[in-house]
C-alpha cells in the first residue's frame, strides 16, 4: 500500500532573466488584466474557446462585453464588430454581467454567489464580495451606487456600494430566485423565481413571483395560480417608466399595470430559456438553445417579430442601449448582432478558436508537429519558421502523433480511431491504420506501429508493420466496451522494443460489495515480437491512466492518472514506488527530459508543469486559456511545448523558464507567431485578421507592422537565425491618434457636420471628411480661425457640408471622418454616421 504524497510545487529558482521580463504588448491570449492598459497590444480575433453564457452593452452603445465558458469576458466594437480586449483574470465562469448606468462600474456574477466589481475605466478591482451561498442569478443597479443581486440560494440583497454594506434581505420561503429587479424609483423591488420548490407535495401557497419594499418586506404575488409551483421565471422585471411589470418563465409571460393595482392586462406564450426586456420598455426579447427568438409587445402581449433567422444554441442576448440592435450569444463560441427590426445578421463576434490535443518533435528537432480539433495535423519547421505541411485524411480530430525515428513517417490517430499515416517528405497518405488509433507511437527502431483505441464502444490495442501498414497483432481482442472490464488509453515501448507497456484502467469489484466495480489505473506487458501477454503489475494507481514515458535504462516508467497525479514504478519488479499528487486537474500528458533529469507535465488544470525527478520541486507554466492536452520537450532539452485547447501552441525555455513564442493556426493553412513583447510573423492572409488596440481604441496593423513584424521570427526567438529583436523600452508608442464624436443627427435640408477630437496623449493632426467613399476635405482645421497646436487637449469645429458636389440630394449620404496624431503618423479608423437628405431646392 503506497501513500499519495503531495509534491512541493513552484520551488524551482527561475533564472535571473525572468525577474527583467516587462510585458509592453501582450497578445490578446496572452494579457493578463484586460483593462489596465497604458501601451498598444497586438490583437488576434480568437473569440471565445467555449459558448457564450452572457451579454451586455455599454451604456453607451460603443462596446459588447460577452462572458464565456470559458472564463473570459471579451470586449468587442459593436460598429465594426472586432474584438478589441480580453480580460482573463477570472477564475470562474461570470454567468451574469451588468454596467451600472453611467458605464463606470462592471459588476459580474459567479455560481459561488461572489460578485465582482470593477471601475471599467480604470480598470481596478472595487470589490470582491461573497454575498450568496449559490449561484448568483441576476444583478441590476439603482442608480450608480445600489446593486440588487439574487441567487439561487432562495435571496436577494441590496448592496451598497459606497458603504459596503448590505442594506436589504429577501428571503423567499420555498424557491430559487432566478431574476430581480428595482422599481424605477427604487423603493421596490421584483423577484422571479421557481426551480426546485423546499415544500414538496403540497398545494401552492404563494407565487414564485413577488413584489417586495425596498426593507425586504414582501407586499404581494404576482401571477398567483398563472405559474404553477415549480415554474421557472427567467424574466421578473418593470418598465423604465414604472407602469407596467413583465414575468415571463416557462413558456407564459403576463403583463402587470402598476398604476392599476397591479391588474393583470395581458397573457403571451412562447417557449424561452431566457427573456430581456427592450431598453424602451415597449417590448420583451424570447429566446432559447432550441427556440426561435420572438419579439413581445408590451403591453398588449402580441408577437411583433418572429425571426425568421435561426439561432440554435442561443443562451442569451442583449439590446444596444437604443434597442436597434440585439447581439445573441451562441453555443458555438460566437455571438451573432441581428436588426431588431428585420432580424437581418448585421455582423458575428467570431470564434477561430479550436483546440491542439496533441505536439510532439521530429527526432532532430527540424520539425513540430501539432495535432488539431480541426481534424488537420500541422507540421511547423521551427528552422524556417511557418507551417510547411497540412496533413489531413479523415474530418475526425487529430488526437495523437508520432514521428518514425528515422523522420520519414508521421502516424496521425484520430478521435474516430482510424488513423492515417503520412510521408514527412511529400505530406502524401501513404495508409490508413485500420484497427484503431486514439494513440499512436512508433518501435524504437521504427518497423512498428502501435495504435490504441479508446472509444465509447470499443477497446483494443493494435501493431502494425510501420513499411505497410500490415496488422501484425491485435492486443487484448477488439472487444465492445459494454463487455469489456478494461479500458486502454496509451503506451509506450521498452527502449530495446521487445516489450509494450500498455495503460489504461479495469473495473475491480470492491471487497465489500462485489457486485459494485471500482475503476483502477492498470499497467499490461506485451511481447512485441510474439504478440503475447506476460504479465500485470501488481500495483494500480487511481483511475485511468492516461500517459506515460520509460526511462532509457527501461527501469522506470512513470505515468499520469485521471486523479491529478503521476506514479513511479520499478518495471523489473512491477511494483509502484511512490506517487505524488502534482495538480489541480487530471494530468493529460506527462514526459522524461533528454537527461532525464526533469519530468514535463500537461494538465486540465490550465497549466504544465517541469519537475525536478530527484527533489520533485516544480516550477508551474500559465497563461494557457484552457486546458492542457498535450506537453513534450525538444530533443535537445533547450525547449518544451505545449498545446491547449485555447488553439495555441506554446514555446518555453527550460533555461529561463520564459515563454518564447506562441504559434497559432488561423485556419487550416494560415498561421501566425507572436512573441509575449508583441513581435509577429505570419502567412499573408493571417496577418490582415490582426490590429492594435489601445485604451479600448483600434490602430490599423500596417500602422505599426514596421516596428513589430519580423519575417522568420520563430528560428530568430529559438536561436537558428540571427535577427533584430530590440528590447521593449525601445518600442513604447506614445503618439496615439485623437478620440473622435459626430453628432448623430444632421439637418436634412442645411447638414452641418459636428466634430469633437479628443486628444489620446499622440496630439491632434489632421482631420479629414469623406462623403461617400471621396476626400470633402483633407484637413478641416483649415475652417478654423486659429491655429491649432499638436499639443491642444480638445478640437470641436462645424463642417457644412451642404455646399459639396459630393452629396447625393433626396438619397442617404455616408459621412467619414479619420483624424490623424499631431505627427500625422498614425490615423485612427473612419467614425462614419449616414444621414438621408431631402431633395435639394432648386
Amino acid at each position: 500500500m503506497h501513500s499519495c504524497l503531495q509534491l512541493k510545487t513552484d520551488k524551482l529558482t527561475p533564472h535571473p532573466y525572468m525577474k527583467k521580463i516587462y510585458f509592453l504588448f501582450i497578445f490578446t491570449l496572452l494579457t493578463v488584466s484586460v483593462f489596465a492598459q497604458k501601451v498598444p497590444k497586438l490583437i488576434l480575433p480568437v473569440g471565445h474557446t467555449k459558448e457564450i453564457v452572457s451579454v451586455a452593452y455599454t451604456p453607451d452603445g460603443r462596446q459588447i462585453l460577452t462572458s464565456g465558458a470559458d472564463n473570459v469576458i471579451k470586449i468587442w466594437e459593436s460598429e465594426t464588430g472586432k474584438e478589441i480586449n480580453t480580460f482573463k483574470s477570472l477564475q470562474a465562469t461570470a454567468y451574469i454581467i451588468k454596467f451600472s448606468p453611467d458605464g463606470k462600474t462592471l459588476a459580474a456574477g459567479f455560481k459561488n454567489g461572489n460578485v465582482m466589481l470593477w471601475d471599467f475605466d480604470k480598470g481596478e478591482l472595487i470589490a470582491n464580495i461573497r454575498l450568496h451561498s449559490d449561484s448568483i442569478s441576476s444583478i441590476d443597479f439603482f442608480a450608480n451606487d445600489k446593486l440588487l443581486t439574487a441567487s439561487k440560494d432562495r435571496t436577494a440583497k441590496v448592496y451598497d456600494i459606497p458603504a459596503k454594506t448590505i442594506t436589504t434581505n429577501i428571503s423567499e420561503g420555498r424557491f430559487q430566485i432566478l431574476s430581480a429587479s428595482y422599481y424605477p424609483q427604487g423603493d421596490f423591488i421584483l423577484t422571479g423565481g421557481g426551480g426546485v420548490d423546499l415544500i414538496k407535495n403540497s398545494a401552492p401557497s404563494d407565487s414564485p413571483t413577488k413584489l417586495w419594499n425596498i426593507n425586504g418586506r414582501k407586499i404581494s404575488d404576482f401571477a398567483f395560480g398563472i405559474f404553477n409551483v415549480g415554474s421557472e421565471i427567467h424574466l421578473a422585471d418593470f418598465t423604465p417608466d414604472g407602469q407596467y411589470a413583465i414575468a415571463v418563465g416557462n413558456g407564459q409571460g403576463r403583463v402587470y399595470d402598476m398604476l392599476k393595482n397591479n391588474k393583470l392586462i395581458a397573457k403571451f406564450n412562447g417557449l424561452a430559456d431566457f427573456a430581456v426586456m427592450s431598453p424602451n420598455g415597449k417590448a420583451v426579447l424570447m429566446g432559447g438553445d432550441t427556440k426561435k427568438l420572438q419579439l413581445i409587445d408590451i403591453p398588449s402581449g402580441k408577437v411583433i417579430n418572429k425571426y425568421k433567422t435561426a439561432f440554435l444554441g442561443a443562451l442569451c442576448a442583449a439590446f444596444s442601449p437604443d434597442g436597434n440592435f440585439i447581439t445573441v450569444g451562441l453555443k458555438n463560441k460566437a455571438a451573432v448582432t441581428i436588426d431588431a427590426r428585420s432580424g437581418e445578421p448585421v455582423r458575428t463576434l467570431a470564434s477561430r478558436s479550436g483546440g491542439v490535443l496533441a505536439v510532439t518533435f521530429s527526432p532532430y528537432g527540424k520539425y513540430l508537429a501539432t495535432g488539431s480539433s480541426d481534424g488537420t495535423a500541422k507540421i511547423w519547421d521551427v528552422e524556417t519558421g511557418g507551417i510547411v505541411k497540412v496533413l489531413k485524411d479523415r474530418p475526425y480530430i487529430a488526437s495523437s502523433l508520432s514521428f518514425s525515428p528515422d523522420n520519414k513517417l508521421i502516424a496521425v490517430g484520430n478521435a474516430a480511431h482510424t488513423g492515417t499515416v503520412f510521408s514527412i517528405e511529400t505530406g502524401e497518405k501513404l495508409y490508413n491504420i485500420t484497427g484503431g488509433s486514439s494513440a499512436v507511437v512508433f518501435s524504437p527502431d521504427g518497423k512498428k506501429l502501435l495504435a490504441i483505441n479508446n472509444s465509447d464502444f470499443y477497446s483494443g490495442v493494435f501493431l502494425y508493420e510501420s513499411s505497410t501498414g500490415k496488422m501484425l497483432s491485435n492486443f487484448a481482442k477488439f472487444t465492445m466496451r459494454i463487455n469489456a472490464k478494461r479500458l486502454n488509453a496509451c503506451a509506450v515501448f521498452s527502449p530495446d522494443g521487445k516489450l509494450i507497456y500498455i495503460g489504461g484502467k479495469e473495473d475491480y469489484p470492491l471487497a465489500r460489495d462485489n457486485k459494485i466495480l471500482e475503476p483502477f489505473g492498470e499497467i499490461q506487458v506485451w511481447d512485441a515480437e510474439t504478440g503475447k501477454f506476460i504479465k500485470k503489475f501488481q500495483d494500480s494507481q487511481d483511475d485511468l491512466i492516461m500517459s506515460m514515458d520509460i526511462t532509457k535504462d527501461g527501469k522506470t516508467l512513470v505515468t499520469s492518472t485521471n486523479d491529478k497525479s503521476v506514479g513511479f514504478w520499478n518495471t523489473t519488479l512491477g511494483l509502484k514506488t511512490s506517487t505524488y499528487k502534482v495538480h489541480d486537474a487530471q494530468v493529460s500528458s506527462i514526459s522524461y527530459s533528454p537527461d532525464q533529469t526533469k519530468l514535463l507535465t500537461a494538465s486540465y488544470d490550465k497549466r504544465a508543469k517541469l519537475i525536478d525527478v530527484k527533489t520533485m520541486t516544480s516550477f508551474a507554466f500559465t497563461g494557457h486559456e484552457a486546458e492542457l492536452f498535450a506537453a513534450k520537450f525538444a530533443p535537445d532539452g533547450k525547449y518544451m511545448v505545449t498545446g491547449s485547447m485555447d488553439n495555441t501552441t506554446r514555446i518555453w525555455s527550460t533555461l529561463t523558464y520564459r515563454q518564447l513564442a506562441t504559434l497559432i493556426p488561423i485556419d487550416v493553412t494560415e498561421w501566425l507567431v507572436i512573441t509575449p513583447e508583441g513581435y509577429f510573423d505570419g502567412s499573408e492572409k493571417a496577418l490582415k485578421t490582426l490590429y492594435f488596440s489601445y485604451n479600448s481604441l483600434t490602430v490599423p496593423l500596417e500602422q505599426l507592422k514596421d516596428k513589430f513584424y519580423r519575417k522568420g521570427l520563430l528560428p530568430i526567438v529559438l536561436g537558428y537565425q540571427k535577427g533584430d529583436l530590440p528590447l521593449q523600452n525601445n518600442l513604447a508608442v506614445t503618439e496615439l491618434y485623437p478620440g473622435i464624436t459626430l453628432n448623430e443627427s444632421l439637418n436634412s435640408k442645411n447638414p452641418v457636420l459636428s466634430i469633437r477630437a479628443v486628444n489620446s496623449g499622440g496630439g491632434i493632426g489632421k482631420i479629414k471628411v469623406l462623403i461617400n467613399g471621396k476626400i470633402m476635405n483633407p484637413d478641416v482645421r483649415s475652417l478654423l480661425k486659429e491655429k491649432l497646436t499638436p499639443e491642444a487637449e480638445d478640437l470641436q469645429i462645424s463642417v457644412p457640408l451642404a455646399s459639396s458636389p459630393l452629396l447625393k440630394w433626396g438619397q442617404k449620404n455616408e459621412i467619414e471622418v479619420v483624424a490623424y496624431n499631431g505627427q500625422n503618423t498614425l490615423s485612427g479608423p473612419p467614425s462614419v454616421i449616414h444621414v438621408t437628405l431631402a431633395g435639394k431646392i432648386k
